[in-house]
């Protein structure tokens, strides 16, 4: 069974591994080498599909290009990774739509679905609100993919992004999520989270406006990831992930047991989530998005994944949720 039937049917929650290309300098033979140690963590491992994001830079001064790739394709890393894996593992590739025009677009989700076998798609938008970009809108993006997979005979499943903190008086999180619903959103992926409150406060005011509309809540996969050297704090933050100071300095306090404090913070923030959902009845179907960061982290991300997959088997064994069927 696919990633998007499982989702799309919903019986139970869903896991996710975000695997970061490696950057666009390097060799092919680290590009393989990579994607073996990812496939090798991940073989003897419970997981729906790997998530691959697509890292741009934007212009900061330094001189470099307003949506730089960074990263190496994430069609091509995904496609490596799930080649060397022995069970069939789905692709979910990121794609910044509004860094180029609808045509260019247009033929990267066509090369997607046709070529890499590709039909996964995260629609990700600009990383500021005052830029002018020169690609469509995240709702626009998500209109063309599912157009250019109608064209080709596929059937694309498309996700979004939230940011639990990004709350505001005008068009707020859970009104951006609902608009990119039903511009065609199937599920939608959060940045990485360190603080169970506003992904609480997200998940209620979602629900919420989905049942002002009479929209059943599309799929939410929380995303986690250890911290284990002031360098992936820099990073997480240069992206607008909200990482508590007080969080951020008890992690790495102590060099020697950074990743297992990491884990404890994920696996404190998931549980306070799963428990809200549980005690108000929340319909929000959650699943999870466990991610590395930097290459180092690698074991490290084993272990988080490791324990946050038993506490969603924990939560689901003794306390059965209510998820209901998406669609």
């Amino acid at each position: 069974m696919t990633f998007a039937t499982r989702l799309r049917q919903w019986t139970e929650p869903l896991v996710v591994y975000e695997a970061v290309p490696p950057t666009r300098d390097v060799s092919d033979e680290i590009v393989a080498d990579r994607a073996e140690r990812v496939a090798h963590l991940l073989a003897d491992r419970e997981v729906d599909a790997i998530n691959v994001p697509e890292i741009r830079v934007e212009a900061d001064g330094s001189g470099r290009e307003l949506g730089e790739l960074q990263k190496r394709d994430p069609r091509e890393f995904g496609r490596r990774v799930a080649d060397r894996m022995a069970a069939d593992t789905d692709v979910v590739a990121n794609r910044a739509v509004v860094h180029d025009p609808p045509a260019v677009q247009a033929d990267w989700f066509e090369t997607a679905y046709a070529e890499y076998g590709v039909e996964n798609v995260v629609i990700v938008g600009g990383g500021s609100s005052g830029m002018e970009y020169p690609g469509p809108s995240v709702s626009e993006g998500v209109e063309l993919a599912r157009r250019v997979g109608d064209a080709v005979g596929g059937d694309p499943c498309l996700g979004g992004i939230t940011i639990p903190s990004r709350r505001r008086e005008e068009f707020d999180e859970p009104d951006r999520m609902l608009a990119k619903q039903e511009s065609g959103v199937d599920f939608f992926t959060s940045q990485v989270v360190f603080d169970p409150d506003p992904t609480v406060r997200l998940l209620r005011d979602y629900e919420a406006v989905c049942c002002e509309t009479g929209i059943d809540p599309a799929p939410v996969f929380l995303s986690f990831a250890p911290i284990t050297r002031p360098a992936d704090a820099r990073f997480l933050e240069q992206l607008g992930v909200k990482l508590p100071t007080d969080v951020r300095d008890w992690i790495l306090a102590a060099d020697d047991h950074s990743a297992r404090r990491s884990v404890r913070v994920a696996e404190h923030v998931l549980d306070e989530v799963l428990t809200a959902i549980r005690c108000d009845s929340l319909a929000v179907p959650l699943g999870i998005n466990v991610g590395h960061i930097m290459q180092y982290n690698l074991d490290a991300s084993g272990r988080l994944l490791d324990r946050l997959n038993g506490l969603l088997e924990w939560h689901q064994r003794d306390f059965s949720p209510t998820l209901p069927a998406h669609r």
